[in-house]
């Protein structure tokens, strides 16, 4: 469940009374199969901030590498704010994240010639800062609650 002291399980389904039209701009996304490498480089994207100013309703991407958990939960990083649901990725230096209004949001990292849906952006220090990379919720630490639900809700 949800706890909103750690930000942690921070992930949720819905059900649709009618399905997605699919198109050149709304697809299903793959779910992962392993955890992604850390350094692999992933795409979020959202409708959110940019660094400290409006979205201004463009639909933005960006390329982030993962951070290896130990280095993101060090003193200099996120100090042990990052639980094991949660993916961290971003640069060292700052300067490219995902921000406010992107939240719930897809993070995906290419395998193979699919996309899967890696993590979900959940949380971050600012935007962008240098060495506070953002933190997503983990898909993959998810994978059974979510084929349960679906079967449980069809």
């Amino acid at each position: 469940s949800y706890d909103s002291d750690l930000i942690d399980n921070d992930i949720t389904l819905f059900k649709l009374d009618k399905p997605f039209i699919l198109n050149e701009y709304v697809d299903i996304v793959c779910l992962p199969e392993v955890v992604v490498a850390d350094g692999a480089n992933c795409m979020v994207t959202g409708w959110g901030d940019t660094k400290n100013t409006s979205g201004a309703g463009l639909l933005k991407q960006a390329l982030l590498p993962i951070v290896n958990v130990d280095k993101c939960n060090s003193t200099d990083y996120l100090d042990g704010d990052a639980t094991d649901n949660m993916l961290c990725a971003g640069y060292d230096q700052g300067g490219i994240d995902s921000c406010q209004g992107d939240s719930g949001g897809p993070f995906v990292c290419k395998s193979g010639t699919k996309w899967d849906l890696q993590g979900i952006v959940s949380w971050g220090n600012g935007c962008a800062e240098e060495k506070s990379p953002g933190a997503y919720t983990k898909v993959i630490n998810y994978i059974q609650w979510i084929q349960e639900m679906v079967a449980s809700h069809p």
